[in-house]
């Protein structure tokens, strides 16, 4: 049986200590009084067996003399049973700076003496201690990985082999990073069977995905370098006493289509790139207001605003090229007009269309999966009430309902059925999730769907189709509107077919957050979850509120929400 005492000076590491012996192997028990150690060592042989290692921790703790301790190794000696001890000590300006960190008292602080006075006073108690001591570790300089190596040096006898365990594990990014990874590689950027028609349905394990894989030079390349990183790092993990090494190998995450447009569809973007590169953002192109329109009328380009915000969600940039991007002029003729519009302008200028320029925009920024317009042509929405008046102009269409105090009956864009971009339909058409949304229902979701071709591309493919549903009603377009509302206005305009689950926020919104939105007429959206399920689309909930002062969106908690849906209603 191998017995060892563990002591030393407070604040040195004994604790430290115990543990890694503990993981180790070691029964171990903390604070034992002297007196008890003997009894404790004859259970300990009496069981056979079941205490093979045990390591126990004394210290002033259980006595102010030590005079308990020298008879307890004296029975110990009488016993035949072999005992060492580990003394931990560290210099008394390490132990007063550890002390000041956890600021905890010593347990010879009394009587108004400083932490100096208790440290020196402690080290002459345990002078004799040190004295019978098998080993002395000074823990001064060394990291906690170190302690754990001298430590297995020491239960192995100078005789320990040098092995660690190493497990590797793959995982998916839509389900996040696992938490017990010390390494992550990010393999993404690696062919991907998955995209195989004959190799989808099959693992890592099976021989046509493997020579699939490794018949790419980037692929060899890749682990050359992994095993060149690993050839260097094990050796040093070891050395420092590491015992477990677990790396994680991850791979791509779904196709996502995200279509809409506005500040909602770019909030989504920002928390679903987090789990997988392959995005594309499909936006609506009939903004005709503030710096878009202004753009849209001198230099007749399409509307450059939420194709910009889109952008910027997904862009990989510094933060001072983020604050350049989003910078609004305040003087002169540019008033109010951002940066980022006038870079794709710009862009616009040298490039041969529009959607050419939004890509080109994206390689400077370096973005994550890529922005689309719908169309390249340019159109106009307008919008017809239930009173049977009209507006032209995305812009104008809250003013006039204003105006008119009438629900909005349908939109419509000018001109007609406006050919979509072949590349927004063949991301749908490829896409694992099609997301419609969280954005304004009739000028930023519902423009996209009157594009040939969109809904015909949402209705056809084999995606899982999300509806986002917003938080809250929008004033001057969805006052007194409900979920169901929102849900049938969608299918009214782009026909069945097209939904397949809606996704609602579970939050209530804290009253003093809502009183200043419930001034201006908005309240928080009502779900009737049994309204929208007769219409065979079904609902899932979750806890999706922003904490703070505005009501929005948590970008990831939506992006985590979007993927669970997918990975219930997936078809296989």
């Amino acid at each position: 049986m191998q017995f060892v005492i563990i002591s030393g000076m407070s604040g040195a590491g004994k604790s430290k200590a115990a543990s890694d012996l503990e993981d180790l192997g070691f029964y171990c028990v903390d604070n034992m009084p002297a007196e008890m150690i003997p009894q404790f060592a004859q259970l300990c042989l009496a069981t056979k067996g079941r205490y093979e290692k045990v390591a126990l921790v004394t210290d002033v703790r259980a006595s102010m003399t030590f005079d308990a301790l020298f008879q307890a190794l004296q029975k110990l000696d009488e016993m035949h049973l072999q005992y060492s001890i580990y003394y931990i000590e560290a210099s008394t300006e390490v132990i007063i700076k550890r002390y000041k960190e956890t600021r905890r008292l010593h347990p010879l602080m009394k009587d108004g003496s400083t932490l100096a006075d208790a440290i020196g006073r402690e080290r002459e108690l345990l002078a004799p201690v040190r004295n019978r001591a098998s080993a002395i570790i000074d823990t001064s300089i060394l990291s906690t990985g170190k302690l754990r190596g001298i430590l297995i040096d020491l239960v192995a006898g100078g005789m320990r082999e040098h092995s660690m365990d190493v497990r590797v594990v793959s995982f998916g990014f839509k389900y996040g990073l696992p938490l017990e990874a010390d390494l992550v590689f990010d393999v993404r950027f690696l062919p991907n069977p998955y995209y195989i028609p004959e190799l989808k349905h099959q693992t890592g394990l099976d021989e046509p995905v493997r020579n699939f894989v490794f018949k790419y030079q980037q692929t060899l390349d890749f682990t050359a370098k992994v095993e060149d990183l690993l050839s260097f790092l094990l050796p040093n993990y070891l050395d420092e006493g590491k015992t477990d090494l677990v790396i994680a190998v991850g791979c791509t995450g779904p196709r996502i289509a995200a279509i809409g447009g506005g500040h909602g569809l770019s909030a989504m973007l920002r928390g679903l790139k987090t789990y997988t590169k392959n995005i594309t953002a499909i936006v609506t192109v009939a903004d005709d207001g503030g710096g878009s329109g202004m753009l849209r009328e001198d230099l007749g380009m399409l509307p450059p605003g939420d194709i910009r915000n889109c952008i910027m969600a997904l862009a990989n940039t510094e933060p001072t090229m983020q604050q350049l991007l989003n910078y609004r002029f305040t003087d002169g003729s540019l008033a109010g007009q951002s940066f980022g519009n006038l870079f794709l302008a710009a862009m616009n200028g040298i490039s041969g269309s529009f959607d050419e320029a939004v890509h080109r925009m994206g390689d400077v920024l370096a973005i994550t999966g890529r922005v689309l317009p719908v169309t390249n042509q340019d159109v106009r929405l307008e919008a017809e009430f239930h009173d049977g008046s009209r507006v032209l102009g995305e812009s104008k269409i809250f003013y006039a309902k204003k105006i008119n105090n009438s629900r909005i009956r349908k939109v419509r864009l000018v001109p007609e059925r406006p050919a979509a971009l072949p590349e927004s339909v063949q991301a749908i058409r490829d896409a694992d999730i099609v997301v419609i949304g969280p954005g304004s229902l009739y000028t930023s979701i519902i423009p996209n769907f009157l594009v040939s071709g969109i809904s015909d591309a949402v209705r056809q493919s084999r995606a899982c189709k999300i509806y986002a549903l917003n938080i809250m009603t929008q004033d001057g377009e969805t006052d007194g509107y409900d979920a169901d509302d929102h849900v049938r206005a969608i299918l009214e305009h782009a026909g069945p077919g097209v939904i397949d689950v809606c996704i609602a926020n579970s939050t209530p919104v804290p009253p003093e957050i809502m009183e200043p939105y419930a001034k201006e007429g908005v309240a928080q959206l009502e779900l009737n979850r049994a309204d929208i399920e007769q219409l065979g689309i079904a609902v899932r909930t979750f806890p999706l509120l922003e904490p703070g002062r505005y009501i929005r969106h948590n970008s990831d908690a939506l992006a985590r929400a979007i993927l669970s849906v997918w990975q219930e209603f997936r078809k296989k």
